[in-house]
């Protein structure tokens, strides 16, 4: 379904959140956190973008879609906008927002960090 898009790019949208905060300058951030919170980050986006992709190939319009746009006054496509791609988008920049934080912190990965990245391989595996 062309709706059903917008779950696989979920995921890489903080992939690209990541990315762009890693491109960005940034002359406070420590180089080895920057760059453990942007592997971390996008590898985490690629593997759950692929994982809805595959889930949902050759399945047509997600039901949640179908069911919400039958119901849109008006233009079901400014609906899907507003109420979909918009939402989405605002939802990735809020909830990624600790992961454009971790930029700007100036101290190296401390114990927390490597622990975090240990909890996130169990959780990726």
């Amino acid at each position: 379904g062309v709706h059903r898009i917008v779950d696989v790019a979920w995921g890489l949208g903080f992939a690209a959140v990541a990315l762009v905060s890693y491109a960005l300058p940034s002359g406070d951030g420590d180089g080895t956190r920057r760059a453990l919170v942007t592997v971390l980050t996008v590898v985490w986006g690629i593997r759950l973008a692929a994982h809805i992709g595959r889930r949902g190939r050759g399945h047509g319009e997600d039901p949640r879609y179908a069911a919400m746009l039958a119901k849109a006054p008006g233009s079901p496509v400014l609906y899907a906008l507003r109420k979909v791609y918009l939402l989405q988008g605002a939802l990735v920049w809020l909830v990624s927002l600790p992961v454009q934080a971790a930029y700007h912190l100036t101290g190296p990965p401390d114990w927390w960090a490597w622990a975090g990245t240990g909890l996130w391989a169990v959780g990726l595996g």
